[in-house]
């Protein structure tokens, strides 16, 4: 049986493994929400100036990504991100929340101006996950 000093020994070296993977992972999938997010606008984009019938895929792509955040929240945590990094990974999640809110909302409330809101959420979106993209530092 190990002592207490080599178990604590033994997660010294593993613990900046864990934060070093976590970090790697982190810096991926950020880039790879960045990625949804345009593609989603693009399809958004071929619905309006192509055919409607792409509204469908607008809907059903957002559910291949609309829980990267919470990954990426999860990530910042065993990667030991700093605090800021991990509310904007849950705002993230919150605003694509917003995004379901605003089409219910206009269309429950009969007030169509509510859902202009989603476009421009969208662009926060973007921003946001641009700027988590950028603030993680290569591993």
């Amino acid at each position: 049986m190990p002592s207490p000093s080599e178990a604590q020994d033994r997660y010294a070296r593993t613990e900046p493994v864990r934060g070093h993977r976590s970090r790697v992972a982190f810096r991926i999938l950020a880039w790879l929400f960045v990625g949804c997010v345009l593609v989603q606008v693009l399809i958004a984009g071929l619905a309006i100036f192509d055919t409607p019938l792409r509204w469908s895929w607008h809907e059903n792509f957002v559910h291949m990504f609309e829980y990267l955040p919470l990954i990426l929240l999860v990530l910042a945590f065993t990667g030991r991100m700093p605090r800021r990094i991990r509310w904007v990974s849950f705002g993230a999640f919150a605003m694509i929340g917003m995004q379901y809110a605003f089409i219910g909302l206009a269309r429950d409330l009969n007030i169509p101006a509510i859902a202009a809101l989603h476009p421009v959420n969208a662009m926060l979106i973007f921003w946001v996950a641009l700027f988590l993209a950028r603030s993680a530092r290569p591993a």
